[in-house]
């Protein structure tokens, strides 16, 4: 199988924050050698501790955060953990990755990384 797996877009609308996750959505791109591009639009739950992502919805009652559109990271504090994630703003293309990286979760007070932010992408 030939493909070209590309990398994430976020919706700037569709970000929401819990006390201990991130729920972000985002259209995943990819193309068959010779074809048609296709994208599929897919909403992530980013768990704050440790940067564990499933595919999930967001929650009702979840507070509504602003992405940024600009080529800028998100970058989403979390108090209780003590934590931050930050997304890449233009996350990185692949081929045929199965785990796309798109961010980090860094330690608030230290800014230093504790877990990286990976989304399965397979199909």
């Amino acid at each position: 199988m030939c493909a070209w797996e590309g990398g994430v877009t976020f919706d700037a609308d569709e970000a929401a924050r819990t006390e201990d996750a991130l729920y972000v959505s985002g259209d995943v791109a990819w193309s068959p050698c010779c074809g048609d591009t296709s994208s599929d639009q897919r909403s992530f739950r980013i768990d704050a501790a440790s940067g564990a992502t499933e595919r999930a919805e967001i929650p009702e009652g979840a507070e509504v955060v602003s992405l940024p559109g600009t080529d800028e990271p998100v970058v989403i504090d979390f108090p209780t953990p003590g934590t931050r994630i930050e997304l890449a703003a233009d996350p990185m293309d692949s081929v045929l990755s199965e785990r796309l990286e798109i961010g980090a979760v860094l330690d608030a007070a230290t800014d230093v990384e504790v877990a990286v932010v990976e989304i399965d992408v397979g199909r």
